[in-house]
């Protein structure tokens, strides 16, 4: 098993060897996850999930003639598919970006970069074939692609903090978690945000490593950018309260001043050139966050609930995120930490997830599974650990031969555990847990 991950190890070395290996496994996990996707379902007065047939039928369908023959050919092959409608609107702007928020209801008003980016991705091909499929094709292959990036990103930030074993087996795990097999075939910017969460980590993993102020400025600009895709601002918290705590102050505030630029562009273009009302979706119809407005008009019993339970509930969604197992494992791992100040940037990184959570008091399992970067890694080390400590569990004899017996013993237990923690975790991970659990 030593010898095997030795190899695997020297393997990875070569980077087009490795980059080969990542894009061939997350083209396995997309084929798979359209033969065999989980989803939601349907409710007489809630369409949240559509089959193909269904999309067709849809009365809100903008399908023609020619694309509804198209889809009922997929549906022969992927036809246990789900689309999520929600998807549907990204699709929409995308189709007509961003005119679209003209005389429509702009849902996603507050997150234009995910419809842009499909828009981009499916500028040359709707020159040929300009059509929804086209566009939905577009997103599918842009999930894709922000899913390689992540575990490229996500993989080299192991391989430079730990080693490359890690990295190696923290990333078959991410290209295998539950949020890859559920979102990688959806039109929705759940992969943007697995995106979104980890290439902050590697920009500041660089800025530290050789800090100057033109890295500063561009790093922030882009991490503002990020937010135009997803408005959810854990990272900026992350970065800042590790600026406040290293006294870091100047570079703290510059961030934070800089990373908000590109939404007051978006806030100004939408109110100036659109001429529209600008608002946030989450905010307006569904009242998130806004419970911190009325905390001193409300009862105190209203507002003790609400700070009681987010510990219990930010627990729950990250078990539910990952299913379980992993989180276990990470437990447990944790103790293994040995880079400089691990303890603390992985307690800090999960800090202010809780601390979003918190202020925006909804909690979903997607949500849970933001905290990936900090869970994968520890959950290998903690199998180690356990592995580990199977190796070294005493036997009652002693001597010669039959210690030499009970040693290979020992090794099988290691190497069994190993197979099934993995094969438990990616197994689990890749069904139709939507069956079990809501994942949001």
């Amino acid at each position: 098993m030593a010898e095997f991950f030795i190899q695997m190890e020297n393997l990875f070395k070569n980077k087009k060897a490795l980059l080969l290996i990542l894009f061939f496994l997350l083209s396995f996990q997309l084929f798979y996850s359209f033969l065999y996707p989980t989803h939601g379902t349907n409710s007489i007065n809630n369409k949240a999930w559509l089959s193909l047939t269904e999309v067709i039928s849809h009365r809100k369908s903008p399908l023609d003639v020619s694309e509804n023959s198209l889809v009922a050919k997929a549906y022969v092959i992927f036809a246990r598919y789900y689309v999520n409608a929600d998807g549907g609107q990204y699709i929409l702007l995308a189709n007509n970006f961003p005119n679209y928020y003209i005389g429509n209801n702009p849902v996603i008003l507050d997150r234009p970069l995910y419809s842009f980016l499909i828009a981009a991705t499916a500028f040359l091909p709707r020159l040929f074939f300009d059509s929804y499929a086209t566009l939905f094709a577009s997103a599918i292959f842009l999930n894709f692609v922000l899913g390689f990036f992540s575990v490229v990103l996500f993989y080299y930030l192991c391989e430079k903090l730990i080693n490359s074993r890690i990295a190696i087996l923290s990333s078959l795990l991410l290209i295998f978690s539950p949020s890859f097999h559920l979102w990688i075939v959806q039109p929705m910017p759940e992969m943007f945000t697995v995106f979104m969460v980890i290439a902050p980590l590697y920009f500041l993993y660089n800025y530290i490593k050789n800090p100057s102020r033109s890295k500063l400025i561009i790093f922030s600009l882009i991490i503002g950018m990020f937010l135009l895709g997803k408005m959810l601002f854990f990272s900026s918290i992350f970065i800042l309260i590790s600026a406040f705590y290293f006294r870091r102050y100047k570079e703290g505030v510059i961030f934070l001043i800089i990373h908000l630029i590109p939404l007051f562009l978006w806030y100004l273009f939408v109110i100036k050139a659109l001429k529209i009302p600008y608002f946030v979706n989450e905010v307006a119809d569904y009242g998130v966050g806004t419970w911190l407005f009325n905390i001193f008009r409300w009862p105190w019993y209203k507002t003790m609930e609400i700070f009681l339970s987010v510990l219990p509930k930010f627990i729950s969604i990250v078990i539910y995120g990952f299913l379980l197992l992993p989180v276990i494992f990470a437990a447990i791992g944790f103790k293994k930490i040995t880079f400089k100040n691990g303890k603390f940037f992985c307690s800090i990184f999960v800090l202010s997830f809780l601390l979003l959570i918190f202020m925006m008091n909804a909690y979903s399992p997607r949500y849970g599974f933001w905290i990936y970067p900090v869970i994968y890694p520890l959950a290998v080390l903690g199998i180690d650990r356990v592995a580990d400590f199977l190796k070294k569990y005493k036997n009652p004899a002693e001597g010669g031969k039959l210690d030499s017996c009970f040693a290979r013993i020992k090794n099988w237990y290691a190497y069994i555990f190993y197979f099934v923690a993995y094969f438990s975790i990616i197994a689990v991970s890749n069904a139709d847990f939507y069956r079990f659990i809501s994942y949001g």
